[in-house]
């Protein structure tokens, strides 16, 4: 009979290290490599999502501007 993997365990095995292996092994090339990669993804989502917002603001800005140019000519 086979044995089922808790819902939790199948995704620790996709996301990488555990935070026990990295304790144990900091310096283990794979490691560093894993933390590295995870940062720049981190830091690539933040970047992301701060060009949506600016992009928001941008739109909201122009539109404003729309709105008080088009009372200026009433």
């Amino acid at each position: 009979m086979p044995v089922e993997k808790h819902p939790s365990e199948s995704r620790q095995a996709e996301r990488g290290p555990s935070m026990l292996a990295l304790l144990k092994t900091p310096l283990d090339p794979e490691v560093v490599r894993y933390t590295l990669e995870r940062k720049l993804e981190s830091y690539r989502q933040l970047i992301a999502d701060s060009e949506l917002a600016l992009a928001t603001q941008r739109k909201r800005h122009d539109d404003l501007l729309r709105q008080l140019a088009e009372i200026d000519r009433i």
